[in-house]
């Protein structure tokens, strides 16, 4: 067997995998060491520098080099992926440390302007009272003269 298909085994939506249990019984009982081998085939040519290439492989041995692809430490699509996620991470944790350090520092300046605004309020209130004071002091006064 070449493909997946002939064994009732089949990719639909979504690179889901879909399963014909009949057909795949049937494959079984008429040929078990051809489905076997559709899986674990793994056939390899060595060069004249001692280098071994695979020249055939089954099922098994295709996932396994696709997934040392999409794996690999250096260049893998997962491991680039992992990097960029790692990079977007940093920068947006020095953001948010950015951001804290700027609240936190309006937040001090709004403090200090309320403390400000309070005391002023506080003087105001003071000069308020002593007007006040001196205005009932001259009403008295023109009262106690107006008597006399």
């Amino acid at each position: 067997y070449k493909a997946l298909s002939q064994v009732g085994i089949t990719v639909g939506d979504g690179a889901k995998l879909t399963l014909n249990e009949d057909r795949l019984r049937s494959t079984l009982q008429n040929d078990r060491a051809a489905v076997e081998e559709l899986f674990t085939l793994r056939r390899t040519e060595e060069d004249e520098e001692g280098v071994r290439t695979i020249v055939a492989a089954g099922m098994g041995v295709k996932f396994d080099q696709l997934l040392d692809r999409l794996t690999h430490p250096e260049y893998g699509p997962v491991e680039s992926r992992l990097n960029t996620l790692d990079r977007q991470t940093t920068m947006n944790e020095r953001r948010m440390e950015a951001m804290e350090q700027s609240v936190a520092s309006r937040r001090q300046r709004l403090e200090r302007q309320f403390l400000a605004m309070e005391m002023a309020l506080g003087q105001m209130q003071g000069q308020m009272d002593a007007l006040m004071g001196m205005q009932t002091m001259m009403m008295n006064m023109n009262n106690q003269q107006r008597r006399r």
